[in-house]
């Protein structure tokens, strides 16, 4: 918030200190952090969202197929009187959604190779060949995706310590080089000046600090520079 704040009044002003070379080669290395760090939100923020949609959408899927041909094999099962087949089938629709990718994907693998043996049979169901084709196309397509979240959440992190590293040199680059710049501002700017130490000062919201505990004989307010 600080930083779009600091950058917002640095264009207000740019008439101000374009005709400075350290100022404008200051402020677009600072403009060039911010770009980075803001690329590194949108990565953080939206790629999670995009592969967790694409994996629930491809989940449902699979678990209604996969429940809908259970469902013709359990009744298969109960009207041939085959307790094994039975006792191979008995998953509830709950359950698929509550198992784990992996155990998900064992479970439908099983019910699709269960079909397949029991094909013949399922024909009176309108069971079809092409319809247990794409199911298992539908099952090792999810399966594949499964470390795609784990591949994009080691991304994810890569980027969290990057975007630390560029809060740092974004601080670094503020405390160095633009408040110190900004002091021939003082006199001669002093709205400007004052403004930029005004907004230097905001901190976040939302966070509580403990109060320290007053000194016995505090010091004497001096304005910071930083």
């Amino acid at each position: 918030m600080m930083y779009n704040a600091v950058q917002a009044l640095l264009n207000q002003n740019a008439v101000v200190w374009e005709p400075v070379s350290a100022m404008v080669t200051t402020i677009k290395t600072f403009e060039s952090l911010l770009a980075e760090i803001e690329t590194c939100q949108q990565i953080t923020q939206q790629n999670k969202k995009g592969i967790t949609r694409q994996k629930a959408a491809q989940q449902k899927l699979v678990i209604s197929h996969t429940y809908e041909l259970e469902s013709m094999l359990y009744a298969l099962a109960v009207r041939t009187n085959n307790p094994v087949l039975k006792g191979k089938v008995k998953f509830t629709e709950t359950d698929l959604l509550k198992s784990r990718d992996a155990q998900l994907v064992s479970i439908c693998r099983t019910i699709a190779d269960l079909a397949t043996e029991y094909l013949a049979d399922l024909s009176t169901y309108a069971v079809t060949e092409r319809e247990l084709i794409v199911l298992k196309e539908e099952i090792e397509l999810f399966a594949d995706n499964i470390p795609t979240g784990r591949i994009s959440d080691l991304e994810r992190k890569a980027t969290n310590e990057k975007m630390k590293g560029l809060f740092r040199e974004v601080d670094v680059l503020l405390k160095t080089q633009l408040d110190r710049l900004m002091v021939r501002y003082r006199n001669n700017q002093a709205d400007f000046y004052t403004t930029y130490h005004s907004i230097r000062r905001i901190v976040h919201y939302g966070i509580r600090h403990v109060k320290p505990q007053e000194p016995e004989n505090p010091a004497p307010d001096i304005e910071p520079h930083s």
